[in-house]
């Protein structure tokens, strides 16, 4: 039991510097995680806003590695809407991202410009959005082997940094596909300071998602939704989400989902009004990290209230894509 406990501390401390590293220099910019994104794409595309057709409200929450002090944990809570006889769409979103002695918070408006483009019950949508982060990191936090070093003493980063992005969406009667860069300014912490770069002229460290969709009545109450999420990073690993979800009766769905980088979710989410749903979703990591932790849980509640037009100029959506 004794050696037990020592490699459980040992093996704390090396997570911790491990932690310490990744703050050493890590990306001060928004990107999303969530497994849960066809339940929420406006965290990934600025052009899905007001595509309900409703005004929608969504508030999710992910944690990582539980147990383990500093592990990675975000917030995201926010609202879209139609607007302008629904050519318009327009959101915002508020988010908390943390790890170690790191930790980004921030708030983004989207708008999506509206339109037609094969037919008039099609959604063709092109979207920016723009905001601010702060990011924080405090290594007066850090825990050292000496009582005194000057290399983190009295150091602390504090900085307001731009936030801006893009992207387009396209959605048809069972179908729909989306592409966009939601962070086009890159700012990254480096030691002591905060280092603002054009993400367009360096290439480097931007962020593409690639989502799809597709809608496949097996039956009148039993819908097979599957999906995927590519996200790539020029330079970087890139990785893809393949999802495999049913809805039930319009109530209840649920779902898999596997990840390239070695990583597996189950999803499932509960209509419990017409207006009101939440889901949970739980991830395990199998990578060498993975293994270090018991996996990663998410919450998330999604209300929606009617909205009405009498300019509409989109056809509702009850197609279930979402």
């Amino acid at each position: 039991m004794t050696n037990i406990k020592v490699m459980f501390s040992y093996g704390r401390v090396l997570f911790s510097v491990f932690i310490i590293c990744c703050c050493v220099q890590v990306s001060a910019q928004q990107e999303p995680v969530f497994t849960t994104y066809r339940y929420n794409q406006l965290a990934i595309n600025p052009a899905f806003a007001g595509v309900k057709e409703s005004v929608n409200i969504m508030a999710a929450f992910r944690k990582q590695w539980i147990g383990i002090p500093g592990a990675p944990q975000i917030s995201l809570a926010g609202f879209d809407m139609p607007a302008h006889h629904n050519w318009l769409g327009l959101g915002v979103q508020v988010y908390d991202d943390r790890i170690g002695i790191q930790s980004n918070s921030g708030i983004i408006t989207d708008y999506a410009f509206r339109s037609h483009l094969l037919n008039k019950q099609d959604h063709f949508a092109v979207g920016v959005l723009a905001g601010f982060s702060n990011i924080r990191a405090d290594y007066n936090k850090v825990d050292l082997i000496q009582s005194y070093d000057p290399s983190f003493s009295g150091i602390v980063v504090n900085a307001l940094l731009p936030v801006a992005g893009a992207g387009i969406y396209y959605q048809q009667d069972h179908f729909y596909m989306g592409f966009s860069a939601p962070n086009l300014v890159n700012s990254i912490v480096l030691g002591k300071s905060v280092v603002v770069r054009n993400a367009l002229s360096s290439g480097l460290n931007i962020h593409y998602f690639l989502s799809a969709g597709y809608q496949i009545d097996l039956s009148e109450n039993v819908l097979f939704r599957p999906s995927f999420l590519w996200k790539l990073v020029p330079g970087s690993n890139s990785s893809i989400d393949l999802t495999a979800d049913f809805l039930l009766m319009d109530v209840l769905s649920a779902g898999l989902s596997y990840n390239t980088a070695h990583a597996f979710a189950v999803t499932a989410s509960v209509r419990v009004s017409p207006l009101f749903s939440i889901g949970y979703c739980y991830e395990r990591d199998f990578s060498w990290l993975g293994k270090l932790q018991t996996g990663i849980h998410g919450i998330f509640i999604k209300y929606s209230l009617p909205h009405t037009d009498r300019e509409n100029q989109f056809a509702d959506n009850k197609t279930g894509l979402f």
